[in-house]
């Protein structure tokens, strides 16, 4: 897949600070890729590099192949969508869109076409003549990416766009900012702290952790196949085990976990008595009232402190012997009775081998 961006070694600080620590990746073209990681991670630092707003230490920025890490910003073929729109009060949403436009000096017949066609695609034709303070909180979003693709941008950013709205209308824009982004096939590069946001969305996130990327992938790799303690946390809810090698033949793994020697199917070589930890998701446990129900050929108890109802699904907190606490998803249907489970119950749980995720000691990395 043909490359459009390309970021080499690229370090910012301030005041000492370091904030992007020679970060290097690659992005193809046509993608929507998301930003995502806790506050002070680097995402909007990153995002006004890639923008030209700041000025990188070391490192060099590349679109299609050529270096614009000293190009101006307002000659890189990149828009930016801020969180607070930027719309200007006094301008007409006709006027908005059409301001990068005319600033370039562009033939009024030109200027015409494109923000009629850029307030078509947001569905918002009819709203030209309207002023920013007449618009709802989507619809000034709307007319503040109209204004930046009109411009034909390689690349748009969006830094935290979606965060003043209520969640109805993020749910909504979530969709429609996916929908313009395919249909106008250029790269969207979008900037949020929301997991569930960038999950949804994205076709590749980069998942930044002080100034450093600590995976990139699909969303799907992300959740499924976290390479750290970081990622695995970060992404989704996770019950991590504390677990010990008891030995390995070839793939046949066997680990002492919760006072139970169990045995899994794993090509990563790992160490007799080296710690590690067993990672697995919330709706991959499996939790019954007796023992016998388990199907897998291990199980550990637990008491059962807490019933979450969220509709389609059901949270079970489970207290396990050694005080630690995790939690267990159901789908909720007709075949499901944990909402009949009481506070304090004695229950059962296991998960489908394979659906785990085996992660290094955090401390020593072995």
């Amino acid at each position: 897949m043909e490359t459009l961006l390309k970021v080499e070694n690229l370090s910012k600080s301030y005041s000492g600070n370091t904030i992007i620590d020679s970060m290097s990746f690659e992005l193809p073209k046509a993608r929507f890729v998301t930003l995502l990681g806790p506050s002070g991670c680097g995402k909007t630092t990153l995002l006004r590099l890639i923008a030209g707003f700041e000025s990188p230490d070391q490192g060099k920025i590349y679109l299609e192949g050529e270096s614009i890490e000293s190009r101006p910003s307002q000659e890189r073929p990149i828009n930016t969508v801020f969180q607070s729109y930027a719309l200007f009060p006094h301008l007409s949403v006709f006027e908005n869109v059409a301001f990068g436009l005319s600033i370039r000096g562009e033939a009024q017949e030109l200027i015409r076409e494109r923000v009629k066609s850029g307030l078509e695609m947001v569905d918002l034709g009819s709203f030209a003549n309207r002023r920013p303070h007449e618009l709802s909180g989507g619809q000034q979003q709307r007319v503040a990416i109209a204004r930046a693709v009109v411009n034909r941008p390689k690349i748009l950013l969006l830094d935290e766009s979606l965060s003043a709205l209520d969640y109805k209308l993020r749910r909504q824009m979530q969709v429609e900012l996916k929908n313009l982004q395919r249909s106008l096939g250029i790269n969207f590069i979008f900037v949020t702290h929301d997991q569930e946001e960038a999950l949804s969305m994205s076709d590749e996130i980069l998942l930044l952790n002080k100034g450093r990327i600590e995976q990139k992938g699909s969303p799907q790799e992300l959740y499924e196949e976290p390479k750290s303690h970081f990622v695995a946390r970060f992404i989704g809810e996770t019950a991590i085990f504390d677990a010990r090698v008891v030995s390995q033949e070839g793939s046949k793994l066997s680990l002492s976990l919760l006072g139970k020697t169990i045995e899994l199917q794993e090509e990563e070589h790992f160490e007799v008595n080296q710690t590690v930890q067993v990672m697995v998701r919330p709706e991959d446990l499996r939790v019954e009232r007796e023992s016998k129900d388990i199907e897998e050929d291990f199980y550990f108890e637990a008491t059962l402190r807490n019933i979450v109802y969220k509709g389609p699904v059901v949270d079970l907190v489970l207290e396990l012997e050694d005080s630690q606490t995790i939690q267990a998803t159901e789908f909720y249907n007709e075949n499901s009775d944990a909402l009949e489970y009481k506070e304090g119950m004695k229950l059962y749980f296991s998960w489908v081998k394979g659906w785990e995720v085996l992660l290094r000691d955090e401390e020593t990395g072995r």
